[in-house]
């Protein structure tokens, strides 16, 4: 959690308008905290991870299937 949150802080300080996050270890623990930061900075972010780890937090979710992009209904 420690080497996501340093990671996070250091392109932070760029002011992104986009954050690509790859899944951090406990992303039902981290997630929510991040995404009301992201919001707060009005940064669009995309995650990656296993479906159904942001579900509860993301607006959109999509997954590549043979890669192709696919719109996953959230459930």
């Amino acid at each position: 959690d420690t080497q996501f949150l340093v990671a996070l802080a250091r392109a932070l300080v760029h002011r992104p308008r986009i954050l690509l996050l790859a899944a951090p270890a406990r992303p039902s623990v981290l997630a929510p905290h991040v995404r009301a930061l992201v919001d707060e900075l009005r940064i669009t972010s995309i995650w990656s991870g296993q479906p159904g780890d942001w579900t509860a937090i993301c607006d959109r979710e999509y997954r590549i299937e043979r890669g192709l992009l696919e719109s996953a209904p959230l459930q």
